[in-house]
């Protein structure tokens, strides 16, 4: 676009060796066309002196919208005042010329300016998430780094962002509702007190975001919901949940991507908290983290080392009381730290995908006990072991499973795989083609903490399971007491599962009342400890044989 009231040597000129050329013979004409077309203007020749809105005035009003990161500029001028170039250049154009004009020189300089803005869109296409427009994982973490060291006197705070269950909002909603909230949640984020403390936003997961912004006083979390509240009125998801978590950066030395791991602990912490929106990172978190990045480092060494071990927890009739199965379940004895408890690993291992390894290394102890039972003519009881999510991923489960049971020559109903409804979550054709794959093998399939999630009777309509197990701790809450109401409860799912002709466990058993009133109702085994605790396989064949 060339913007002059007078000269008509660059319209005529461009012209002729091929642009295609805007013209506007003021700056504010140029403005005007800038604000509503600037993407398809990849060049402005600038005039200085011109009626209305002078040069330099309107590239201060493309600062001020931003237009001129996405528009080059080259100024044009009849005076060749070095103060004048100084100015421009600060201001932010690209390159300056004076008369009297060298039309090669000219050609060149528009050519090699047009080169480096197409190179730069090619580099800020690869640095920008394709979704929201924000700057993707990699970019968000080079640029906050450049941002913090380039400022050592100013202080930041990291905050990550968090949606809750977007894999079911994606598929309750579809995908392109999906979208169209990741695009809301920069915005809400501009819409939060202090926006001029923004300095850079990225989307570095899929459902999360990140934001470096100058550190300003935190608001209470009552003022923060209320504007959550009042700001989430127009997302494109009602009800949707979204937590943040905020570390106050006290070395800029450090990483971004610990920063984020820091910030991305504090959501952890209030996960499922409903009415808490954001938490702060704080030293007990920190010691956390430095934890889990232990564990992470022993993880692969206590694997090769047999520090895992599977403890067996029983199963019994709950009419007869006779021991009738057992759940493998997973316990870490580390030589240094002792028993490591399963909800500081677990989580950790699902989250980076090395619990698959521990969970075949339970199947083959599985596998393994129940082949030295048959061999010394033992009464042989199923075991249940867990199946991950993430197992359904990385693993061909019905081969893997069936090459794995028939290496140790055992029946396949011997061996029984409990499958959470959180997992059916992620990926509901490959989890319901497997399941019935597994089934049709002659595995049978018990469905985990069946009614702890959001799509239980979805579920119960689509996969094909043999069991049904319910948790008893999610029906007594705090209070550790089931009462009437979620006795309806406990009754409503034992009798759906009697109409679907599945037998039920219930988990978590710890006391006679609990036993009597599940008797009662019709529930076929009982786990917990009203029998015993999870124990070790040497203690649990004592067990076992007193039940023999």
């Amino acid at each position: 676009m060339i913007v002059q009231s007078t000269e008509l040597f660059f319209v005529k000129f461009l012209n002729r060796i091929g642009y295609e050329v805007l013209e506007a013979e003021n700056g504010q004409i140029a403005l005007d066309i800038l604000e509503d077309k600037s993407k398809n203007v990849s060049l402005v020749m600038l005039d200085l002196s011109m009626p209305v809105m002078s040069g330099y005035e309107l590239l201060n009003r493309m600062n001020e919208s931003g237009i001129i990161n996405r528009v080059s500029v080259i100024v044009t001028t009849g005076s060749n005042l070095q103060d004048a170039e100084i100015k421009s250049l600060d201001s932010g154009a690209t390159d300056f010329v004076v008369k009297p004009y060298n039309a090669e020189i000219v050609k060149r300089r528009v050519k090699s300016i047009l080169r480096l803005r197409d190179n730069a869109v090619l580099m800020n296409r690869l640095e920008i998430d394709t979704v929201t427009g924000c700057n993707n994982r990699e970019s968000f973490f080079i640029h906050a780094e450049e941002i913090i060291r380039s400022n050592p006197n100013q202080e930041y705070d990291i905050i990550c962002t968090d949606i809750e269950d977007l894999k079911l909002i994606n598929k309750k909603y579809g995908l392109q509702t999906g979208d169209k909230l990741l695009k809301f949640i920069p915005i809400s984020i501009e819409r939060f007190p202090n926006p001029d403390t923004l300095c850079l936003i990225g989307r570095i997961g899929s459902d999360s975001f990140a934001v470096l912004r100058k550190k300003v006083k935190m608001h209470s979390q009552k003022e923060l919901t209320e504007l959550y509240t009042e700001i989430f009125k127009d997302a494109p998801v009602k009800n949707v949940i979204v937590k943040y978590g905020v570390y106050h950066i006290t070395d800029s030395n450090l990483d971004v991507t610990f920063m984020c791991d820091c910030a991305k602990m504090a959501i952890s912490s209030i996960k499922r908290k409903y009415g808490v929106i954001y938490a702060v990172y704080d030293d007990s978190m920190k010691e956390k983290l430095e934890k889990d990045h232990l564990l992470v480092e022993c993880m692969e060494h206590a694997l090769a080392n047999s520090e895992f071990k599977m403890y067996l927890q029983p199963k019994h009739d709950a009419n007869t009381n006779d021991l009738a199965g057992a759940e493998a379940l997973v316990r870490w004895i580390h030589p240094e730290f002792g028993l490591i408890p399963p909800n500081d690993f677990i989580p950790l291992f699902e989250k980076n995908g090395f619990v698959s390894k521990v969970d075949y290394y339970i199947w083959t102890e599985a596998c393994a006990l129940l082949a030295k039972w048959i061999d010394e003519k033992k009464k042989v009881i199923p075991i249940s072991v867990n199946v991950s999510r993430i197992d359904f991923v990385t693993y061909n489960l019905p081969e893997v499973i069936c090459n794995l049971v028939d290496s140790y020559k055992i029946p396949h109903e011997l061996l029984h795989l409990e499958i959470t409804e959180s997992a059916y979550a992620d990926d509901q054709k490959k989890i319901i083609d497997d399941v019935s794959n597994l089934r049709k093998l002659g595995f049978l399939i018990e469905m985990d903490d069946f009614g702890s999630g959001y799509s239980s009777l979805n579920m119960l309509a689509e996969l094909p399971i043999d069991i049904l197990k319910l948790n008893m701790r999610f029906l007594q809450g705090k209070t550790n007491v089931v009462n009437n109401k979620k006795m309806i409860v406990v009754n409503f799912i034992l009798s759906l599962s009697k109409w679907l002709h599945n037998p039920t466990i219930a988990e978590g058993v710890e006391t006679k009342e609990e036993l009597e009133m599940l008797k009662s109702l019709g529930c076929t085994l009982i786990q917990g400890y009203y029998f015993s605790k999870p124990i070790s396989v040497v203690d649990f064949e004592k067990y076992m044989e007193k039940y023999q």
